[in-house]
C-alpha cells in the first residue's frame, strides 16, 4: 500500500510546470524519480531489496534428556544467532550467542557459557563451567570447494571434585583455532526442483592454547571429521561418518577439553556422554529410504506426510592413545527406527523419529528413543 502510493506521487510530479527540476520521492525500500527533461527518461523506480530469513530450530531427545532450542536470524548483511541447551540427566546448561558481519570478509562475535554439575571423570564427579568470549574470520570460498575459518578464543574455566578434599581448580584459556574445510557438493531432483547435498565434506580444527601471564594451560588438539553421502535416489541415502580427535601437545590440559561420546547422536544405545578421554576415534554408517511419501492424512490439525525408515551402526572410543589404538576396547551400538514427517496447520513441519539401540555387549539392555524436532 505504501509503494502504490510512492509510486501515485511520482505520477502527481509529471503535471509540475517544466520549469521545474527533477523531482524525487524516497519512501521505504523504494525511489522514484520524475523528469522534465525529454532526454532523460519520465518516471525512474528503483527498488531496494530487503532480505530476512528466520530459521527456528527446537530439538528433544530422550532417554538422552536433552533440550536444544535455537534461532538464526539473517536480515541482509548482519546475522544474529541465538542457541540453548539443556540435559536432565547429566545436569548441563549451554547458552550462545552470536552476531556476524559481512564486511570485506564475514566476521562473528560470540559469547558462550557451559556449566556441568555433576559431570564425570574418570569415574568421578566435578562441577564444572567454562565461559568465554570468541572472535572469528571467515575466508571466501575458493573454487566454492575450500574455506579457512581463524577464531580467537579466550575463556574462564572452573571445576572442583565433589569429594571430601574440596579443592578447585580455575584459570583463564586463551586459545587460538584454525579450521580448514574442504565442501563437494551436488545437486538431485525433488518435486520438479533440485537441492544441493554434502557428496563429501573433510573439516580439521587446530585448537593451540597460548600460554601467557594469566594462563599456564598449553596444549594442542587436532580434530577431524569426515562426513559422505551416497544418494540412490531423491529419498534414500546412505550416510558414513568418522571424528577423531588427538592430543598432540600436552603441559597443561584442563578437564573440561575432554572428547565425550554416547547417545543417540554418537555411540547408540550407550548413555550420554557416557565415555571421556583426550583422544577420540568414531564411526557411524546409516541408511534412510522412503517407506511412504505424499500421505497426506490429516488427524486433529497434524497432517502425516511421509514415513522414513532407518538403520545404522556406530563404533567408537574415546581414552589415552593406547586405548585408541587397541581395537579390542572400542565399543559397538547398532539402532534402527522410523522419520514420521507430519505439518502443523499446514505451515510448520514437524519430525518424530522413533527408535531402538542396541550396545554390542553382554548384559546392556536396548535402549527406546524419542526425538522431536520443530523445523
Amino acid at each position: 500500500m505504501e509503494k502504490k502510493a510512492i509510486c501515485l506521487i511520482a505520477l502527481l510530479l509529471l503535471t509540475v510546470p517544466s520549469y521545474c527540476d527533477d523531482n524525487t520521492v524516497d519512501g521505504n525500500g523504494l525511489t522514484a524519480t520524475a523528469s522534465m527533461d525529454p532526454f532523460k527518461d519520465v518516471l525512474n523506480l528503483k527498488v531496494k531489496e530487503l532480505n530476512l530469513s528466520i530459521t527456528p530450530e527446537f530439538k528433544i531427545v530422550l532417554p538422552d534428556a536433552s533440550v536444544y532450542v535455537g534461532l538464526k536470524q539473517k536480515l541482509g548483511d548482519t546475522q544474529l544467532e541465538g542457541a540453548t541447551e539443556y540435559n536432565y540427566i547429566s545436569n548441563k546448561i549451554k547458552y550462545m550467542i552470536m552476531y556476524g558481519l559481512e564486511l570485506y570478509l564475514p566476521v562473528s562475535v560470540r559469547l558462550y557459557d557451559n556449566i556441568a554439575f555433576q559431570q564425570v571423570y574418570a569415574e568421578k564427579r566435578y562441577i564444572e563451567r567454562s565461559k568465554g568470549l570468541g572472535i572469528s574470520v571467515d575466508s571466501p570460498k575458493i573454487f566454492d570447494i575450500f574455506a579457512v575459518r581463524e577464531e580467537f578464543k579466550n575463556e574462564d574455566i572452573y571445576y572442583a571434585e565433589l569429594n571430601n578434599a574440596y579443592v578447585p581448580s580455575q584459570g583463564i584459556v586463551t586459545s587460538l583455532n584454525t579450521k580448514f574445510e574442504i565442501g563437494i557438493k551436488e545437486t538431485y531432483g525433488i518435486d520438479g526442483a533440485e537441492k544441493k547435498y554434502d557428496r563429501l565434506n573433510i573439516k580439521f580444527d587446530f585448537e593451540k592454547a597460548i600460554p601467557h601471564a594469566y594462563s599456564a594451560t598449553n596444549y594442542l588438539f587436532v580434530t577431524g571429521n569426515l562426513l559422505g553421502n551416497r544418494k540412490f535416489s531423491a529419498t534414500d541415502n546412505l550416510e558414513f561418518r568418522v571424528e577423531t580427535g588427538y592430543l598432540l601437545e600436552a603441559q597443561n590440559v584442563p578437564l573440561t577439553k575432554m572428547y565425550k561420546i554416547g547417545g543417540f547422536d554418537r555411540l547408540i544405545g550407550w548413555g550420554i556422554d557416557e565415555f571421556q578421554g583426550y583422544y577420540k576415534l568414531f564411526g557411524r554408517i546409516r541408511y534412510d529410504f522412503s517407506l511412504a511419501e505424499s500421505i497426506n492424512r490429516e488427524i486433529w490439525w497434524m497432517r502425516l506426510d511421509a514415513v522414513k525408515p532407518f538403520f545404522m551402526a556406530d563404533a567408537g572410543k574415546v581414552g589415552n592413545v593406547h586405548e585408541v589404538q587397541c581395537t579390542g576396547n572400542y565399543k559397538f551400538g547398532i539402532g534402527a527406527g522410523a522419520i514420521l514427517q507430519f505439518t502443523y496447520r499446514k505451515r510448520a513441519p514437524i519430525k518424530v523419529a522413533l527408535g531402538i539401540g542396541q550396545p554390542l555387549y553382554s548384559g546392556r539392555p536396548p535402549v527406546f528413543y524419542f526425538i522431536y524436532e520443530m523445523l
